[in-house]
């Protein structure tokens, strides 16, 4: 890897450490026969001379060299390195994004809201119906406004008082 070397010059290193062109999966490992059927003897893969079978056959052999396998434990990230990577890259982000003034103003959707996207994908409130929101608003106040208690009788009552 690098402008220094061809991938013919790597392989002449004396270092063993899978880079980018390192084969996940041995190719030979790929071509053991397979059990076909519910019986547990393998079953002996033939190809047959015709054109077909025999791009079939180098299709599934080409196919089979390029899987990647997923399920290799050596390759699985641990806990805590996965933890130590997420705070490196939230570190850098915040180091490229620390002098712009635009991520740091204030939204325009009050803070209840939990999903804006699908408010600001709404249809939006009609004239007539915001009208209509105003006037019973204002209705609703003046009427509040004009409420009076007026004053029967007592309110606290003595029981059983000599």
């Amino acid at each position: 890897m690098g402008c220094c070397f061809s991938s013919e010059d790597d392989k002449d290193t004396l270092t063993n450490e899978p880079d980018e062109t390192t084969r996940l999966i041995n190719p030979v490992q790929n071509h053991s026969p397979r059990s076909v059927g519910p019986s547990s003897e393998p079953a002996i893969i033939s190809h047959p001379k015709g054109d077909e079978q025999s791009a079939l056959a180098r299709i599934l052999e080409k196919t089979a060299r390029d899987v990647i396998d997923v399920t290799n434990e050596s390759n699985l990230v641990e806990q805590t390195e996965y933890q130590e990577r997420t705070r490196q890259y939230s570190n850098r982000v915040n180091m490229v994004v620390g002098g712009s003034s635009r991520l740091r103003q204030k939204p325009n959707l009050p803070n209840c809201v939990t999903a804006p996207q699908s408010v600001l994908a709404s249809k939006p409130i009609s004239l007539h119906d915001i009208q209509l929101i105003t006037n019973a608003t204002e209705k609703a106040a003046r009427c509040i406004k004009e409420i009076k208690v007026q004053h029967k009788e007592n309110l606290v009552v003595p029981f059983g008082v000599p």
